[in-house]
């Protein structure tokens, strides 16, 4: 069951992306995430929502976005030019390589209710 993008199993009673959105949003962290680069601040938001919708089954991975957010903080051009850093390339990295070990969400830790 599909629902407002993630993957839910009834069965297991767990949620997560599917396989080709979690693999797709990977690969945009890694296209975004790089020494000598430069974003406009328009795309810096786009990512920051990306993951932020993904955050609801990465639960864990938050604490990654906070080195987008001082990035982006008090800026107010959607063109204007910014460079990843170091932080953000250890920030991102991170989070690519949590993401792609985490299952998703899962609503009860044991179905055996004896």
């Amino acid at each position: 069951l599909i629902l407002i993008g993630f993957e839910i199993d009834l069965n297991a009673i767990s949620a997560t992306l599917p396989s080709y959105k979690k693999i797709e949003l990977i690969q945009h962290l890694h296209q975004f995430n790089g020494k000598k680069y430069w974003w406009t601040l328009h795309k810096f938001q786009q990512l920051a929502g990306w993951c932020e919708w993904s955050f609801n089954i990465f639960l864990l991975l938050k604490l990654g976005l906070s080195v987008i957010y001082e990035k982006i903080l008090e800026k107010d051009k959607p063109l204007v030019h910014l460079h990843i850093n170091n932080d953000i390339i250890h920030k991102l990295t991170w989070m690519m390589d949590h993401m792609e070990n985490l299952p998703g969400l899962l609503f009860y830790k044991s179905l055996d209710f004896n």
